[in-house]
């Protein structure tokens, strides 16, 4: 088997240990899920891996919060820091997804990204089901295809459905989630009648532009006060972790966290668990 010093794995490995699942501290110790997560801890262990999970749960399904995913990785922590964070996407999964940084970020710019929130599932599993069974029928009729082949045909013909049915928006450094449809308009107007202003300064043009700004900061003011009432509100009726989830986006709390220094007990001393950081 081929050596690697660089590697990165992202699993749900239905594995349940205090290392890397705080919701699992006070559960029965006879659970398969806690003898998984004994096993993958011992496997790190003996080969120097570095766990990248913060604590948060990465599996939400009804009153049950866990974090059977585990990322871990050796080799990387070269490039620089490694974040580890979840996003606040719904992507249609009890499995929350994923976002991991490694090393210094880049500049952030304005990008077009998919809007999950409003994403039609429907639309999109009727499109799904009628590719897939295509390409099922072109597999049957092909012999010796390799699984590479195979993954690649998969994820394009998913990739297409998605940018088929998917509706994109712009986000940038300074996106909020209060901005609605009715605010994407209103600031789209302040952005004209300024590119107006700039070709024109006449004093129509100025005062136009002076009333609409006045209206475009009460109106900002007004959906930021509405939704963080709303999630306000929420807290009074959501489980205890989805209570931290909402506490965490009105204080702009990121969720980053960086590879922890975990210590343990080998014959009698005190050492870390990872290779590099002692």
């Amino acid at each position: 088997m081929q050596s690697v010093s660089k590697l990165l794995i992202a699993v749900d490995a239905n594995a349940r240990n205090a290392l890397w699942d705080y919701t699992c501290i006070v559960i029965s110790h006879s659970r398969k899920s806690l003898s998984m997560g004994t096993r993958l801890e011992e496997i790190m262990d003996k080969y120097g891996l570095q766990i990248h999970n913060t604590g948060v749960p990465k599996y939400r399904s009804g009153n049950v919060t866990t974090a059977p995913d585990v990322t871990f990785s050796v080799g990387i922590t070269q490039y620089g820091n490694v974040s580890w964070s979840v996003i606040d996407d719904y992507l249609r999964t009890p499995h929350e997804g994923l976002l991991i940084d490694v090393g210094k970020r880049a500049k952030f710019e304005r990008r077009e990204v998919i809007n999950w929130r409003s994403f039609d599932w429907k639309a999109y599993r009727e499109e799904t089901k009628s590719k897939l069974n295509s390409l099922y029928d072109q597999w049957q009729m092909q012999k010796d295809l390799s699984a590479d082949v195979m993954v690649g045909e998969l994820t394009t013909n998913i990739q297409e459905c998605v940018d088929l049915i998917a509706k994109k928006k712009i986000i940038t450094e300074h996106s909020k989630p209060w901005i609605n449809a009715q605010l994407s308009e209103q600031l789209k107007k302040l952005r004209l009648l300024r590119k107006k202003c700039r070709h024109r300064k006449s004093p129509a043009n100025i005062a136009e532009l002076t009333k609409l700004q006045k209206e475009t900061y009460e109106f900002v003011n007004k959906a930021e006060d509405e939704w963080r009432q709303s999630q306000c509100q929420k807290l009074v009726e959501v489980i205890e972790s989805e209570k931290w989830k909402i506490i965490r986006r009105l204080t702009n709390d990121l969720n980053i966290g960086y590879v922890q220094p975990i210590k343990k007990i080998v014959n009698g001393e005190q050492v870390y668990l990872f290779d590099d950081m002692n």
